[in-house]
């Protein structure tokens, strides 16, 4: 689906279009971060007034770039979902009936009503994080109330977690997510290759965040793998102290500025960082 029209309809009657971008997950099911469309259009900008630089070994002052922090991701767990469904209670409540000696064909009725309660439970669920999700993403856009509400769209990684359990954790699918965006906005998938290891500020590789820890009684150097941090001499995100940050937030704001960019650009390409081939 071509979303460059809805775009162009938005602007031209002077309404904003905010971009999102999602990093679906295991432990954590997804980490959204908002983009302006301005903001996109400043990374654009960014990408390729730093393509055309040439590096000074001797120079190690901060590009003269003016940018932001990421903004404040929002997070949805399979633990919240489990929580308002009330999985872990109907679990509990049916070890209690194993215990108690209740007969199965009263099982059976009791596992059949919980089921039904907990699918009831679950869209209800999903359709108010998702609305809470909107309106964070629309808060970004810093609207006066009486404003017209700006055009979604939400670039969502193209992850699939099949077998991924993590021992602990329990997980949910992004399937009812994106349903429910679809409903009051525009889903776009995008290919997620080097989202999280590519700073959306200089562009650069970046790296897992060192920390030190006491390790069997030792304080050692340890890779943290919840955090990643651009060790680029120059970039523009030192200015304002914002060189180390959540992973997942930086493939989501990474995310969104790739799906904008297939969105926007004539040849429906990524920006180079995010290309699977650079040079197709």
């Amino acid at each position: 689906m071509d979303l460059l029209p809805t775009i162009i309809n938005h602007i031209s009657s002077h309404k904003k279009v905010v971009f999102s971008g999602t990093d679906p997950g295991t432990v954590v099911t997804s980490v959204t971060v908002p983009s302006t469309l301005e903001s996109i259009f400043a990374s654009v900008n960014r990408f390729q007034a730093l393509a055309s630089i040439e590096d000074d070994p001797n120079e190690d002052a901060p590009y003269a770039f003016d940018v932001d922090p990421l903004p404040k991701p929002y997070k949805i767990t399979a633990g919240l979902v489990n929580n308002v469904t009330f999985l872990k209670k109907h679990q509990n409540k049916h070890q209690r009936r194993q215990g108690s000696g209740v007969d199965e064909e009263e099982q059976r009725k009791k596992l059949a009503k919980e089921k039904r309660e907990r699918e009831i439970r679950t869209k209800r669920a999903y359709g108010k994080i998702t609305a809470e999700e909107r309106r964070h993403i629309r808060s970004h856009a810093q609207l006066p109330p009486d404003a017209p509400k700006p055009a979604l769209i939400h670039c969502v990684g193209h992850w699939q977690g099949i077998n991924s359990c993590i021992k602990g954790h329990s997980r949910r699918g992004m399937k009812q997510i994106r349903a429910q965006h679809r409903l009051h906005g525009n889903v776009a998938i995008v290919n997620e290759y080097n989202s999280s290891k590519t700073c959306p500020f200089c562009f650069s590789k970046v790296v897992l965040h060192r920390a030190r820890r006491i390790v069997g009684g030792k304080e050692r150097v340890v890779r943290l793998h919840g955090a990643i941090e651009c060790v680029h001499p120059r970039c523009p995100a030192r200015r304002i102290n914002h060189t180390t940050r959540g992973r997942d937030a930086n493939a989501a704001a990474n995310i969104a500025l790739s799906g904008a960019s297939i969105i926007l650009s004539s040849d429906h390409q990524p920006l180079p960082p995010f290309r699977m081939n650079k040079y197709g």
